[in-house]
């Protein structure tokens, strides 16, 4: 009888613990957030990924009632950034833009400090392939015109890199290995430059985003061959995918999308999705997403999350058959 009565009492102290536990939750969650929350972005101020954030943080901020401040962290591939997020308190009030450099990153440095698994999506922001273009002197004018001209001039033209463990950088090197092709590597800083050396003739091809490519096709200066995601850009509606041209395996892109430490309180956790799930739902929210030149996510918080593990698969594979190390 002593054990019996001892163990009705083991169970109902852990069942008064558990809820005094949840009731905790529940109205920390209901006060979140007391304060304001800060949205840590792993690029410098003015990038593409900040004026995105930038957009997002106002209108979470407006939801949740409370100020949604940007923190610029660059450097490092999204490495320093995220190390700052993830050493914060898992309160929800530290928040990060990641990004499929944030995913790539533990693969491919030494100590990166962190496992994105350390991290739990909770808003998708958006997702956007990337374009293969020539200088416009190039005699070659669509993509199988291109790989034809390469493969007669094996080595000779050049090609701008962006490092060497980016997505751009490895689905390019997709792209060769298929493609059997041999061009001589000069590499950059960032798009910017590269893009400007291509429209001058200092190189005859790169792969970047469509922000800062089109403004060049659309002046006559460079020519866009393809694009890398699995359906047309909205704001390139005229640039065929590597998919329709008849390679498949080129697709991929770079996604976007706030997320927070795992480890964070369920409650608050659902709170933060509820509010990001009504914002992405606003029509002004989208349009100044695409007026930045971004394709807004349009699916679900739960399509987003299975593409991303599914995306971030498929940079694992490049990583293994190139052997890929960070530079």
């Amino acid at each position: 009888m002593k054990v019996t009565t001892m163990n009705w009492v083991r169970v109902l102290v852990a069942a008064l613990l558990f809820a005094g536990t949840s009731a905790m939750q529940v109205a920390r969650a209901q006060a979140f957030p007391a304060r304001p929350v800060h949205l840590i972005v792993p690029y410098a101020p003015g990038a593409g990924a900040d004026l995105m954030a930038r957009v997002a943080a106002i209108k979470l901020g407006e939801n949740l009632k409370q100020a949604v401040v940007v923190d610029a962290k660059p450097g490092g591939d999204t490495m320093i950034g995220t190390r700052a997020a993830l050493l914060a308190p898992a309160d929800g009030y530290t928040l990060l833009l990641s990004t499929t450099t944030t995913a790539i990153a533990p693969m491919v440095y030494k100590d990166p400090g962190y496992s994105f698994e350390a991290l739990e999506l909770i808003m998708p922001l958006s997702f956007d392939g990337f374009i293969l273009s020539v200088n416009s002197g190039m005699p070659a004018k669509n993509l199988g015109e291109f790989v034809a001209h390469v493969r007669a001039n094996p080595g000779k033209l050049n090609q701008g890199s962006l490092g060497s463990a980016g997505p751009i950088a490895l689905i390019t090197d997709r792209f060769r290995a298929e493609a059997g092709l041999s061009m001589e590597k000069i590499n950059y800083s960032g798009s910017g430059p590269a893009l400007k050396d291509l429209a001058g003739g200092a190189i005859d091809v790169i792969v970047a985003g469509p922000v800062g490519t089109m403004p060049l096709v659309k002046s006559g200066h460079i020519r866009a061959l393809a694009y890398t995601a699995a359906e047309r850009n909205p704001i390139a509606p005229e640039v065929p995918t590597f998919k329709e041209l008849g390679w498949p395996n080129i697709v991929g892109g770079v996604w976007y999308g706030i997320t927070v430490v795992a480890k964070t309180p369920d409650a608050i956790k659902q709170r933060l999705v509820r509010e990001a799930a009504s914002v992405r739902a606003s029509a002004d929210f989208k349009d100044k997403l695409m007026e930045q030149g971004s394709t807004p996510w349009p699916g679900t918080l739960q399509d987003f999350t299975t593409f991303v593990r599914a995306d971030t698969l498929l940079w694992a594979a490049d990583i293994k058959r190139g052997n890929v190390k960070a530079d």
